[in-house]
């Protein structure tokens, strides 16, 4: 099946680190890479693919007030930078958790939720976001 045909919502379901959170892990230099790439920084080409843990800290964060169109309807939201224990990164949504509780070094968990609404089908698109353990 080639990706130029596919939607955006369907085209996402082919991409396994949105939805097993899955990494390359390279054993040369010790690293994980999120999104999983190709080669290494080091330039090993004989990477494993990995499932990342579902719990990190908040490393930096802000509040977008003015997001893109897809996200209108839930704006103002927090975003931040997760390191998980394997110190690979991770940008997600901070949800369920008020602003002014969020804080860097907070401990999150991973969750599996609708990220956006695609088109004007309204088709679900679902994605990970963070919560405050």
């Amino acid at each position: 099946m080639s990706f130029e045909s596919v939607t955006p919502a369907r085209y996402a379901r082919f991409m396994p680190q949105r939805y097993r959170l899955e990494a390359n892990y390279c054993a040369k230099c010790d690293l994980h890479h999120f999104p999983p790439r190709q080669i290494c920084k080091c330039g090993n080409k004989e990477l494993e693919t990995r499932t990342l843990p579902d719990e990190g800290e908040v490393l930096t964060y802000t509040i977008i007030h003015t997001p893109g169109s897809q996200f209108s309807d839930e704006r103002p939201f927090a975003i931040g930078i997760i390191e998980l224990a394997t110190g690979a990164r991770i940008t997600a949504q901070i949800a369920d958790t008020p602003f002014d509780e969020i804080e860097i070094g907070m401990r999150v968990k991973i969750e599996f939720r609708r990220i956006q609404t695609v088109g004007e089908a309204g088709v679900l698109a679902y994605g990970y976001k963070v919560v405050s353990m």
